[in-house]
C-alpha cells in the first residue's frame, strides 16, 4: 500500500459510517441538516451587517443593510423551525431531480445513437423517478430523504475512499 493512498482509508470508514448513521436516522440528519442551514444563514447576516456598516456613503449601503437583516431574519426562522429548512431543501431537490431529468432525457434523445446516450437516458429517467418519489410523499418526505440521500452519498464516497486506500483493483 502506498503512504498516499493510506490517507484515504481512515477518512473512507468514517464516512462510511457517517453514511450509515445517516440512513439509520435520516430525520435526525435531516434536521441537522436544517440547523446547518440556519447557522450558515445567521453566519452570513451578521457579516452582511457587518459589511454593511462599512459602506455608509455609498449609494448601495441601505439596501445592503436590509439585505443582511433579511438573511439574518431567515437564519433565526430556519434555527427556529429547522424542519422549515429541511421541507424547503426537499422542495428544492424536487426541482432539481426533475429539471436534470428533463434535461438529461433532452440530451439523450438528441445524441440517441451515439456511444452512451442509453446511459444518459437511464440517468434521466432515474432522475425523473427520483422527483416523482419525493414529490409523491412531500411535505413527508422532507422529515427523512435528505438524510437518505446524504447518507447514501457519504456511503459511496466512503466506499470509494476506502477502495482506493487499500490499492484495489480499478472499476474499468
Amino acid at each position: 500500500m502506498l503512504p498516499a493512498t493510506r490517507n484515504f482509508v481512515v477518512p473512507g470508514l468514517l464516512y462510511l459510517m457517517l453514511g450509515v448513521l445517516c440512513m439509520a436516522l435520516p430525520q435526525v440528519a435531516a434536521l441537522a441538516i436544517g440547523v446547518l442551514l440556519g447557522v450558515g444563514l445567521l453566519a452570513a447576516g451578521v457579516s452582511s451587517l457587518v459589511f454593511a456598516g462599512t459602506l455608509v456613503g455609498w449609494p448601495g449601503a441601505g439596501i445592503s443593510f436590509f439585505s443582511g437583516l433579511l438573511t439574518l431574519a431567515s437564519g433565526v426562522v430556519v434555527l427556529l423551525f429547522p424542519a422549515l429548512g429541511a421541507l424547503s431543501l426537499t422542495a428544492i431537490l424536487v426541482v432539481f431531480f426533475l429539471l436534470d431529468g428533463l434535461l438529461k432525457s433532452a440530451i439523450a434523445w438528441r445524441a440517441w445513437g451515439l456511444p452512451g446516450s442509453g446511459w444518459i437516458a437511464l440517468h434521466g429517467a432515474a432522475s425523473l423517478l427520483l422527483a416523482v418519489l419525493v414529490l409523491e410523499g412531500w411535505p413527508a418526505s422532507a422529515d427523512w430523504v435528505l438524510g437518505l440521500f446524504l447518507g447514501i452519498h457519504f456511503m459511496l464516497k466512503g466506499w470509494a475512499w476506502l477502495i482506493i486506500g487499500l490499492g484495489r483493483p480499478r472499476v474499468y
